[in-house]
């Protein structure tokens, strides 16, 4: 395998790594906001129930206030749903149009119902005459790029082994130490 062909797999497996590291935070970021978005929306439904029964209670009615609460929650409702879509967006999931079942975003065919998905062809890109980037100069920044990443490789690797001495030297330091209690608790039971 020669150099660059290296280069280029560890480019690729780093940069594959990233964004799935940050597909995974935004993924665990959008779950916990459904979450905060639904302990609202449990807060908003108990202060139109109490208001409905207030009012009841009283034998009086405040529909402004009701409307404003119905206002609240339907704003929340979005929210959930915004958020929710993001989610099913991250892992790559989408609903069937015939029965509504969850599947892969990839999917040709729904495994519950079995109805072929339709999707919609993709937007074809203009390419602007304007943009006189050759593809030597695309070549070049990849290649900078590459070492870069290579150079970032080889400091993470001296990292762990700079780790991997550190933790050799804590165990031997812990070794010791435990051969002193040791001997120490035969000192002591000697005496």
């Amino acid at each position: 395998m020669d150099f660059t062909a290296l280069k280029k797999r560890i480019m690729d497996t780093a940069e594959s790594a990233g964004k799935k590291a940050g597909d995974m935070v935004e993924l665990t970021k959008m779950k916990m906001q459904v979450s905060q978005y639904k302990s609202e929306l449990s807060k908003a439904h108990e202060k139109l129930g109490a208001m409905v029964y207030n009012m009841m209670k009283e034998d009086e009615e405040d529909t402004s206030a009701i409307s404003v609460c119905i206002d609240e929650i339907d704003y929340i409702l979005d929210k959930i749903q915004e958020a929710e879509e993001k989610v099913k967006e991250l892992r790559k999931v989408t609903c069937c149009q015939s029965c509504g079942g969850e599947i892969s975003s990839d999917a040709c065919f729904c495994p519950k119902c079995g109805a072929k998905i339709e999707r919609p062809e993709p937007p074809v890109e203009s390419v602007s005459e304007d943009v006189e980037v050759s593809v030597e100069e695309n070549a070049e920044k990849a290649e900078q790029e590459c070492e870069k990443a290579v150079e970032q490789v080889e400091a993470a690797e001296q990292e762990c082994e700079k780790a991997a001495e550190q933790v050799e030297q804590a165990e031997e330091e812990f070794e010791k130490a435990a051969e002193q209690a040791e001997d120490a608790e035969k000192k002591e039971e000697q005496l």
